[in-house]
């Protein structure tokens, strides 16, 4: 896959929005923090219960935290994720 810059919507008070961001750091990955106002109208197009954080990459918005990881796990290069 091509080395590229997503975008993770959400805050940083957000456990699962700094495990995102902290994945694509091990990953070797550049990512932009895009704060959202939470329960705004722009969060609840994103994602319906405003949840965080929301991945928007390769196209795609990709809500819930650990599909949020998952797919950063399987697209940017590096060493994946260890198996639980």
């Amino acid at each position: 896959m091509m080395w590229r810059v997503v975008r993770i919507h959400g805050y940083l008070i957000s456990t699962w929005t700094r495990s995102a961001c902290m994945t694509c750091l091990e990953k070797g990955g550049t990512y932009e923090l895009v704060p959202v106002a939470r329960g705004g109208a722009e969060h609840l197009a994103m994602h319906p219960f405003a949840r965080m954080p929301v991945l928007e990459a390769d196209g795609l918005l990709i809500p819930e935290g650990l599909a949020v990881m998952g797919h950063l796990d399987e697209t940017l290069p590096g060493p994946g994720a260890p198996a639980r």
